[in-house]
């Protein structure tokens, strides 16, 4: 017995750490799918894991100590209690609203009341998305994806970003970074904005670290004074102290009133390589088939990567797109339960895009 109580100990450390860091598929489903503010979420967990681990202590320990049941309900809550004073002040946000207060400075868009946005920050196991680019089996997505440019830095390095942002003014918007290196990891990502217009602001959102990869999100937020028009913005990528040059991100501001007089031509952008994730099986039970399907141009070169975590990355044979845009693979997937990201790119003429999508085996 005192294996299973041992294991109920390391089961408790385990959620606390994923209340966190949802690295653990049962706390990741219950942040997505469980309603209500955040910290009510991370509250739960964090009871359910002290519990778990102060319960699991009081079995290895009863036949030396006798505890009594108040004492074992007051360490429950004094430990969760003492987790949570980081969250509390980092953001200082966090518990903003359970009181009925809103929040003047939210960490991130996504956090914010309202409307779900196209690019609100999703968290999943392979680093933040944009809401527009996860796709759930059954479920349509309202908006187009968004298009992101893959760059090469330097011959081992990679950055994939957004280019074009098109808002309105007094809105906020993001890009996530995303830098990987193939072959090796990477221990810091530093990134500066220089050439920022008076009424754009940009900061620093969540830092994802992941094997081989960094994601840091950029937050654009443009002031409701602003001038319509477009702005160009570079970003100076610093990855271990290392300089990597700048990549463009030109955000065009619309006014939210009709002209009276006639309309000024807008620069076309150019349009950039089409890529749709149209469907994947999902979820699935381990060692079960599963069948990718995406459109894009006729002949373009595509690939596929399903990342599974701690168990490493698998890549699939690369595909030409038919005649009519369309490529598929199926595979059949091991005994990793979970929630693991797939990275479908498509490459011509020189352009190469990706979107991601999540498989979930349980």
């Amino acid at each position: 017995m005192r294996l299973v109580y041992w294991l109920l100990v390391v089961h408790g450390i385990v959620c606390l750490l994923g209340a966190f860091f949802p690295f653990y598929p049962p706390v990741f489903l219950f942040y997505w799918f469980f309603p209500g503010h955040f910290a009510i979420k991370l509250i739960i967990v964090l009871l359910v894991g002290a519990f778990q681990v102060v319960y699991g202590g009081y079995l290895l320990l009863k036949r030396r100590w006798h505890v009594r049941w108040y004492w074992l309900a007051l360490s429950v809550f004094v430990f969760a209690g003492l987790l949570l004073i980081f969250p509390a002040l980092h953001p200082p946000g966090l518990f903003t609203g359970l009181l009925g207060e809103t929040s003047a400075e939210p960490p991130y868009p996504s956090a914010r009341p309202g409307a779900e946005r196209p690019d609100d920050i999703i968290p999943t196991p392979g680093g933040p998305q944009y809401r527009a680019n996860v796709h759930q089996e059954g479920v349509e997505n309202p908006w187009p994806p968004i298009e992101t440019k893959e760059e090469s830095l330097d011959e081992n390095v990679i950055c994939i970003y957004r280019t074009y942002i098109e808002t309105k003014a007094g809105e906020a918007r993001n890009n996530i970074i995303r830098v990987v290196t193939p072959g090796g990891d990477i221990r810091s990502l530093s990134l500066h904005a220089s050439n920022i217009p008076n009424g754009i602001e940009v900061k620093q959102g969540m830092e994802w670290h992941g094997p081989h990869s960094v994601a840091q999100v950029l937050i654009m937020e443009i002031s409701q004074d602003i001038e319509p028009g477009q702005y160009t913005l570079e970003i100076s990528v610093e990855i271990d102290g290392k300089s990597y040059g700048k990549v463009p991100c030109t955000i065009k501001v619309t006014s939210e009133t009709t002209p009276t007089s006639a309309p000024q031509p807008i620069p076309q952008q150019p349009a950039e390589l089409p890529l749709r994730i149209t469907s994947v099986t999902s979820p699935v039970r381990p060692l079960a088939n599963v069948t990718l399907v995406a459109e894009t141009l006729p002949e373009a070169e595509c690939y596929i990567t399903i990342d599974y975590g701690p168990s490493g990355v698998q890549s699939l044979r690369p595909k030409i797109a038919d005649g009519s845009g369309k490529v598929s693979w199926t595979w059949t997937v091991g005994n990793f339960r979970g929630i693991w990201e797939i990275v479908v790119k498509a490459s011509y003429g020189g352009e190469t895009v990706s979107r991601y999508t999540l498989l979930t085996i349980q």
